[in-house]
């Protein structure tokens, strides 16, 4: 008997019951292809700018030196709130990411930049700074004069830091030292983001506590699942016949199309009237109704409805509990992957998504509509399709759910626009999700996970402005 009924492939009858339709998966797959190609073309800049590329005018350029300037940041932090545990490891890193930025300050300014502060910041001389000292731009001229001026006075350093465009952290930590070079030892403490930085290391503590439970929750499920004690209850909506397969497959043609048409339309009849934020929630809103009416479609003699797409709905909130845990496991699991993206990294693009780039410069009602399309129409549109469609059908294909788990959550990092070095952290959630899914008969546990996932995302983004 196998120990883990999750791998078992799902129960079905006879194939000859009831006429195969495989062409739907060759058209779903053709779609999905077109989908992750033209992803792909994007991420690395063939075709709408890219990761590493200018945002034109609705927004900046996501920085070339992210990693850099990300871990300037990070160690700056370390040894200005621990100094007793982080000097002497701080200065080490980011000596070592201004020997990373050196080849690229005679090209690039925000490199010079980077590498100005990063070498007064651990005591060594400031040099190669010839790409801002010879710019047009007064502020970089200004940022070159912070570090290169022999014995600045208070007033030169004021003047300079008021002369700074703004390029975030990094302005900050120009100001700061102009002042300390003119003698004002007290300026990090009232300038740097101390209380933020203690907040973002209480979220990070949070995070491994966190991690910490859900690796404890992953061992409990799997002794419960070795001695029986926790059958999973299937899909939601049967897969039993080939044909049910074939069915699933269709309907998530009919997703695609609608996404791409419906979502596209919606934004080009709203481009004139609404911010980018408001768009994206319009969209996805006019999408969901489309496609939870295109439901009741009957497709090769049978229909379904959202409720039944959903499955079961008693007990609603051991359902959320279950979704809250399910949250818990998934900590873990997208921590252990992100090293995959980190290594990643090193010869891809950064990952990257429209919401964090519009975050920085979006007011009150902007960010709301951002948080409702990340934490309210992306699980419930996304849920529905791939778990409650998706999921069922591929694993009827295969003959495998734990296959069905892998492939779905492959297509469902894969159309994401964070790009190759974002994808593992995105399969297991879209996993995490899946298994929740099939242990309880029912989308509400993932669309909870998932709106959970999503919500602390853009929070913690808030949170690192």
């Amino acid at each position: 008997m196998n120990p883990l009924p999750w791998i078992a492939p799902p129960p079905f009858s006879p194939p000859d019951v009831e006429r195969r339709q495989a062409w739907t998966w060759v058209i779903l797959g053709l779609l999905f292809a077109g989908l992750i190609a033209l992803s792909l073309l994007s991420y690395f800049g063939v075709i709408g700018g890219g990761t590493r590329e200018a945002k034109g005018d609705d927004g900046p350029a996501p920085p070339r030196f992210s990693k850099e300037a990300s871990g300037l940041a990070y160690w700056v932090a370390i040894k200005t709130i621990v100094p007793a545990m982080g000097q002497s490891d701080s200065n080490r890193e980011i000596e070592k990411i201004a020997d990373e930025l050196k080849p690229s300050t005679q090209e690039s300014p925000e490199a010079a930049r980077l590498y100005a502060a990063a070498r007064y910041e651990v005591g060594k001389p400031v040099e190669h700074l010839e790409v801002l000292t010879d710019s047009e731009e007064v502020g970089d001229r200004a940022f070159a004069a912070i570090y290169l001026d022999a014995s600045p006075t208070i007033a030169e350093a004021r003047k300079h830091s008021a002369d700074l465009d703004d390029h975030g952290f990094i302005t900050t930590l120009a100001k700061v030292h102009a002042l300390e070079r003119a003698g004002d030892e007290g300026a990090r403490k009232r300038l740097l983001p101390i209380g933020t930085w203690w907040g973002i290391a209480g979220l990070i503590g949070a995070v491994l506590l966190i991690a910490c439970l859900g690796l404890i929750l992953w061992l409990v499920y799997g002794i419960a699942l070795s001695q029986k004690k926790l059958m999973p209850k299937g899909f939601p909506m049967p897969c039993l016949t080939p044909l049910d397969g074939d069915r699933g497959a269709a309907r998530m043609v009919l997703f695609v199309l609608i996404f791409v048409f419906v979502g596209s339309y919606a934004a080009i009849a709203l481009s004139d009237l609404a911010d980018d934020a408001t768009q994206g929630v319009a969209s996805s809103l006019a999408v969901a109704v489309v496609f939870i009416a295109s439901l009741r479609t009957r497709l090769f003699g049978r229909a379904t409805s959202f409720r039944q797409v959903v499955g079961d709905t008693h007990q609603v909130g051991k359902l959320i509990g279950w979704g809250v845990l399910g949250w818990i496991a998934t900590v873990p699991v997208v921590l252990l992957l992100s090293f995959a993206t980190q290594a990643l990294t090193r010869f891809l693009p950064e990952p990257t998504h429209p919401i964090s780039d519009m975050l920085p410069n979006a007011g009150a009602w902007q960010i709301a509509m951002l948080f409702m399309a990340a934490a309210i129409m992306a699980p419930l549109l996304e849920e529905t399709a791939f778990r409650g469609i998706l999921f069922p059908a591929v694993s009827r294909l295969v003959g495998s759910v734990v296959l069905g788990i892998l492939i779905s959550s492959f297509l469902f990092a894969s159309i994401h626009p964070q790009g190759i070095a974002g994808w593992p952290p995105l399969m297991g959630i879209g996993a995490v999700c899946a298994i929740v899914t099939y242990q309880t008969r029912s989308l509400i546990p993932a669309m909870v996970l998932h709106a959970i996932h999503n919500g602390l995302l853009v929070g913690a983004s808030l949170l690192l402005l």
